[in-house]
């Protein structure tokens, strides 16, 4: 989704600007709205003319650039849509920060839970296999992302990479990924977690099968075993 113009036609170098200037307004205020990253957009390459998804109830303006100084196009368009775009990022990053914060409140629920008593197979629907992804993706489903279901820690990874979630920056609720030899211990590393905060130049997580149980670890953010962060929703 691209949060921006209805149906501009571009050819016109006065539009043009102003799409670019709008774009820039964006990028500018709400990169950290994950929609915008996501979607890679920001390409001042544009079409002729530039559709884009409009999530308001009534159609945004199509710039009159023959008709108003440039200027003043751009300060009224801007001014038009800034506050709904605004409150529509507001309204995403809460979601996605309450997202976060189920997504540790769930795990952190089944701190103890081990291999000894059979307890983890909550996570595995009852099947005997390495279970740290299947961790995380029952944290997932509990906190309604039903289709979140990998039983691997490749296929996670698959995932974020494919749908644009993959990160080298932690945010609290991702999935943290160990995929890569551990020169440190001598071995290959497969293994995921959640990220449950991040701070001091550290990341904290709350991981499945590890030391066979649920359990609370941490990382300085420089450790060359991880390979990155996929955002679940």
């Amino acid at each position: 989704m691209f949060w921006g113009l209805n149906t501009v036609y571009t050819n016109n170098y006065v539009n043009r600007m102003v799409v670019n200037m709008y774009s820039q307004f964006a990028r500018n205020n709400f990169q950290h709205v994950p929609l915008f990253q996501y979607t890679g957009a920001f390409n001042t390459a544009l079409p002729t003319p530039a559709s884009f998804i409009n999530p308001f109830s009534s159609p945004l303006p199509v710039v009159k650039a023959a008709e108003t100084p440039f200027y003043k196009v751009a300060m009224d368009y801007i001014s038009s849509v800034g506050r709904k775009v605004k409150n529509t990022a507001v309204k995403v990053y809460s979601s996605i920060s309450n997202f976060g914060s189920s997504m540790v409140s769930k795990a952190k629920s089944y701190l103890g839970y081990n291999e000894a008593n059979g307890s983890y197979k909550l996570f595995t629907n009852g099947r005997v296999e390495a279970w740290c992804a299947d961790f995380v993706s029952y944290c997932a489903r509990q906190c309604g992302v039903k289709d979140f279901n990998f039983r691997s820690v490749q296929q996670i990874l698959d995932w974020g990479r494919k749908n644009n979630r993959f990160s080298k920056t932690p945010k609290v609720g991702d999935a943290i990924i160990f995929k890569g030899w551990d020169a440190k211990r001598g071995r290959y590393a497969s293994h995921t977690g959640i990220v449950s905060r991040v701070e001091g130049g550290k990341v904290y997580t709350v991981e499945g099968n590890t030391s066979d149980k649920v359990a609370e670890r941490y990382y300085s953010l420089n450790d060359s075993t991880i390979t990155g962060y996929v955002t679940i929703a």
